[in-house]
């Protein structure tokens, strides 16, 4: 657990990294009925905005080998959150559905391919497989921590609206 704590830094990094995956999965489908009505969807659009998301997250985490190798492991890996936030840039700033749907594909796609090279990242350096593992396993909490955020929030307002 000592070795650990030297990577805090790291491990918090990628964390939010892991974070930013989940709360893009999260925002939009807690949000999918207000983007809806605002800005006057069908309902297949809305099923479109919603797949594309997740087609995104699973094409960026198959290409993310290919973007560490093009771009190096260090680079793509700090540079990522750059794609994520024009993506949600997007999304906040939708006039229409195409708007929508471009940040939606471009969030998913950073998002998806985020998570596994912050794994890799996390492990890269670490001095040996059980301080590897150890590391990856640690990061798993962040994903835990979000889900109980997001569970509550949910039962919140699941109660709040009755």
């Amino acid at each position: 657990m000592q070795k650990i704590q030297s990577y805090k830094p790291l491990l918090i990094s990628a964390g939010l990294g892991s974070i930013l995956g989940s709360g893009i999965i999260v925002g939009l489908s807690s949000t999918i009925t207000v983007w809806q009505t605002g800005l006057g969807l069908s309902d297949g659009q809305v099923g479109i905005v919603s797949g594309a998301l997740t087609f995104a997250i699973a094409i960026g985490s198959l290409l993310a080998g290919k973007l560490t190798k093009s771009l190096g492991l260090l680079n793509a890996y700090n540079n990522l959150d750059l794609g994520f936030l024009a993506g949600v840039v997007l999304c906040m700033l939708a006039q229409n559905y195409w708007m929508l749907l471009i940040g939606a594909v471009l969030a998913g796609f950073f998002s998806g391919a985020d998570l596994p090279i912050s794994l890799t990242m996390i492990s890269h350096d670490a001095p040996d497989k059980k301080t590897s593992a150890e590391l990856v396993s640690a990061s798993r909490n962040h994903w835990r921590r979000i889900d109980r955020v997001c569970h509550f929030d949910t039962v919140g307002n699941t109660f709040s609206s009755h």
